[in-house]
């Protein structure tokens, strides 16, 4: 395992501990890809809806895919 992929590991295993009960498994390139990826793929415990079906991963070197981020805050009233 080369540098970035165990930089990622640690990341990963520190600040996001809970991500083992959402994913089974991380697919991790030895080296950093030419387009800066280091993910290959992710397989999940249970099935996400994507591109139309059901499926219980995702493979980047097959799919193309969209990312979306949002941020949801809680409003209290008084």
């Amino acid at each position: 395992m080369k540098k970035t992929a165990e930089m990622l590991y640690i990341h990963m295993s520190i600040f996001y501990p809970e991500l083992s009960n959402v994913l089974s498994d991380v697919f991790i390139y030895e080296e950093e890809q030419k387009d800066g990826r280091i993910l290959r793929g992710l397989r999940f415990k249970f099935p996400i809806y994507m591109n139309g079906r059901n499926v219980l991963g995702v493979d980047w070197d097959n799919e193309s895919t969209d990312e979306t981020v949002c941020l949801l805050n809680k409003r209290t009233t008084n």
